[in-house]
């Protein structure tokens, strides 16, 4: 397969629910939300970590939003492993 590895972000439910700072943290500040995405084998990151667009924080997130790797399908070990962090930008303005 020579296709590039490829996920799809779509979004995060209920955040508020678990997160009860989370609410108060979006009503506050002006802060923004994306995702970053990593290939790790082993223990090492495969690549360079891949990032969502920016949005607007709120209690039901959506990017729906392609992330490419670099990296083909064919070269992806077979005990690799992704890791997806959200992540926050805030402004106290």
């Amino acid at each position: 397969m020579t296709q590039r590895f490829t996920i799809k972000i779509t979004g995060v439910e209920g955040i508020s629910e678990y997160c009860t700072s989370f609410a108060k943290l979006a009503d506050d500040l002006s802060a923004s939300l994306y995702v970053t995405a990593g290939l790790y084998h082993g223990g090492s990151l495969i690549g360079k970590p891949l990032c969502t667009d920016l949005i607007d924080i709120n209690a039901n997130p959506r990017w729906q939003q392609w992330l490419q790797f670099r990296i083909q399908m064919r070269d992806l070990p077979r005990v690799c492993r992704s890791l997806l962090l959200s992540r926050s930008l805030w402004s106290l303005c």
